[in-house]
């Protein structure tokens, strides 16, 4: 695959490598690990199609687009989803809410 960069587009570490997929997968949390901006979670996969359940996928807090605070045992949404060689990392991350979950029904 080719990407192409603009000349007026600049990538930075903290916007992470460039996605190819913005298919969401349902993961929960399983524990925040850290502190401060180093603060992440490890999910894993429920019954998504992507990937097998129980998969790994960590994702840093800063990525949280919820209201509230991410918390454990909350089941959430993933997206931006990276295989790197340590495992699997997200770059974006929202609840589930009962509209976006009907969405999904409606889809799959």
């Amino acid at each position: 695959m080719l990407f192409v960069i603009e000349e007026d587009e600049v990538l930075s570490r903290k916007e992470g490598p460039l996605l190819e997929s913005d298919t969401a997968i349902e993961v929960s949390v399983g524990e925040l690990v850290g502190t401060g901006d180093g603060r992440y979670a490890v999910t894993y996969t429920t019954n998504d199609r992507s990937l097998p359940v129980g998969t790994v996928i960590t994702c840093s807090v800063k990525y949280w687009r919820g209201m509230g605070g991410l918390e454990k045992g909350q089941v959430i949404s993933v997206k931006g989803v990276v295989k790197y060689v340590k495992g699997w990392r997200a770059f974006e991350a929202h609840p589930i809410t009962p509209e976006t979950s009907n969405e999904r029904e409606e889809r799959g």
